[in-house]
């Protein structure tokens, strides 16, 4: 006989094994002070992600350089660190030097700049 978990996938796809957390105390996980469930469910998934015990695949480049565009302000924008990132998401050396080009603008025209990395952003991103 299955059971309901054989026949049902994780929910969102997920599934974790702490099989290589054995060592791990609840009191390392969730520390000793009194916490709310809801507290709880992020300090687990927090421990899940650091200690990478879910199948979830690991991020490709894109998907870093998405994550950094996302969470970065225009003005925040490390020119060095955009680049390392777009190198190896797969940019060539010509779209490299494009960044760079877009980038004199950060400190000249700010309004310039947003307009011309967005137009850039979103042409990589379909090149892609």
């Amino acid at each position: 006989m299955t059971s309901k978990v054989d026949k049902k996938p994780a929910f969102g796809g997920y599934s974790i094994n702490f099989n290589q957390a054995k060592d791990t105390t609840l009191g390392e996980v969730f520390g000793t002070d009194d916490i709310a469930p809801s507290e709880m469910i992020k300090l687990i998934w927090k421990f899940v992600k650091e200690n990478e015990l879910s199948n979830k695949p690991p991020k490709t480049p894109l998907d870093k350089l998405k994550d950094y565009w996302d969470k970065t302000e225009y003005e925040d924008l490390e020119i060095d660190e955009f680049k390392a990132l777009l190198v190896e998401a797969g940019a060539t050396k010509k779209t490299v030097k494009n960044v760079v080009t877009i980038f004199k603008l950060q400190e000249e025209d700010i309004k310039e700049f947003e307009e011309q990395l967005e137009k850039f952003y979103k042409s990589f991103l379909k090149s892609q």
